[in-house]
């Protein structure tokens, strides 16, 4: 193992902003990418596109956050694309192959180049500072290796978002229909066949009636969220309360889109735990952020240790114990319509806040309790095999985190079938 740079391996383009009269949402050129604010998951979603790119990433590129609050943050280029000032654009000279050995060199001296980092306020990173991060370069048959180890994870973890994203969107699907299209109460008036279970079928009406709310079905009623669910809010933990390891505690900004990401809370001593058990979350809990991203709802994933919730992130509470299933909150919270209403009640001017009594004011349509169960129940299986990949992902990348410094810095021998290529 050499010692070296990451210049000795990788090519760095910085990113370059084209003129704002040559950029528009309306799908028009190349996508561009201005910084992490299209990042997903794994790759972009792109908001904006350039007749006019002037510098490029390109499929399989490193995509590296170089600007302000989120410098550091990566993902995958899935297309070329072009990139702005607040990107940049690595590459592994030998093709991509290599590419899962350059972001886990990257990640592993990732708090190195943050510390260089220049900026008052707000760091930022340099291209001659990417390539002279100072890392081991072992030989390309290990370099190979490494890259085949954390791909083959990274691999199955994006495998297992995108089968959670799958079974997310047929429950929402359903939800959709029965809901919100009332596509059973239509099939019905045109004498069609509904293509729901005939147990389900008998629990819908066979007319609309006018509401508030617009048209619903006959005997369902409108009211506010809070005549469906309860609402706990979080503890506010002191500043002193807070230590590098422990009990987790669930944060603003932990809440992502459908899932509760455990990889970015803070942790509390067993003891601070102790005395706010009271704020103690179970797994399947669903939790709202209230400040910043509010409206934002997921889920709390399978975890050895439960976590503890913050102030200004609540949870939805069922009005039953042991009721089977969060999923009918779950679809209606996850509604872009919900969302937009959260957002709507939120005030403040550096930081939107919402507060649990708006939330659960927030008008909705309410169907007949017997029907609410039934649905529950037919999505549980998969609300479990969501929390089940979530579960999975997440020993996943705990495995990896584990290999990365090992891997990087040469202290773990890669099996000889993986520097062979045999392994696949």
């Amino acid at each position: 193992m050499a010692d070296g740079q990451l210049a000795d391996v990788a090519d760095v383009e910085m990113g370059q902003s084209p003129p704002g009269a040559e950029c528009n949402t309306d799908g028009h050129g190349t996508p561009l990418l201005n910084g992490p604010t299209e990042f997903g998951p794994h790759h972009p979603t792109p908001a904006q596109w350039t007749t006019d790119p002037r510098r490029m990433a390109h499929a399989g590129d490193i995509l590296f956050c170089v600007r302000g609050s989120t410098t550091g943050r990566m993902n995958w280029a899935d297309q070329d694309y072009a990139i702005g000032r607040g990107v940049a654009a690595i590459r592994h000279r030998k093709g991509g192959e290599f590419q899962h050995f350059v972001r886990g060199v990257i990640e592993s001296r990732l708090p190195f180049l943050l510390a260089s980092a220049t900026g008052s306020t707000f760091p930022n990173v340099s291209r001659s500072q990417l390539l002279e991060l100072a890392c081991d370069i072992p030989s390309l048959s290990e370099q190979k290796a490494i890259a085949h180890i954390l791909g083959t994870l990274d691999e199955k973890v994006d495998l297992n978002r995108r089968m959670t994203a799958t079974l997310e969107a047929i429950a929402r699907t359903i939800f959709k229909s029965w809901f919100v299209d009332f596509d059973p109460v239509h099939a019905t008036i045109g004498g069609l066949d509904a293509a729901v279970p005939e147990a389900v079928q008998d629990l819908f009406p066979a007319s609309l009636e006018d509401s508030e709310l617009g048209k619903i079905p006959l005997g369902w009623r409108t009211g506010i969220l809070g005549d469906m669910v309860g609402f706990q809010n979080g503890y506010a933990f002191r500043s002193k309360d807070w230590q590098d390891s422990g009990v987790p505690v669930v944060k603003i900004g932990s809440v992502k889109p459908g899932f509760v990401d455990l990889n970015q809370v803070s942790y509390v001593s067993d003891c601070i735990a102790q005395e706010n058990s009271r704020y103690r979350l179970q797994v399947a809990d669903l939790l709202v952020g209230m400040t910043g991203y509010v409206g934002e709802v997921g889920l709390v994933p399978p975890t050895d240790v439960l976590p503890l919730l913050n102030q200004r992130v609540g949870k939805f509470v069922l009005p039953t114990p042991g009721a089977p299933g969060i999923g009918f909150v779950y679809c209606l919270t996850r509604r872009a319509e919900f969302k937009q209403a959260v957002t709507d009640r939120a005030h403040g001017s550096a930081q939107p806040n919402v507060s649990s009594k708006e939330i659960l004011a927030i008008p909705v349509v309410i169907p007949p309790s017997e029907l609410v169960t039934a649905f529950n129940q037919l999505m549980a299986p998969v609300f479990e095999k969501v929390l089940s990949r979530l579960a999975e992902s997440r020993s996943l990348a705990t495995l990896r985190d584990t290999l990365l410094p090992a891997l990087t810095s040469g202290d773990m021998n890669t099996p000889d079938e993986l520097l062979r290529g045999d392994l696949s």
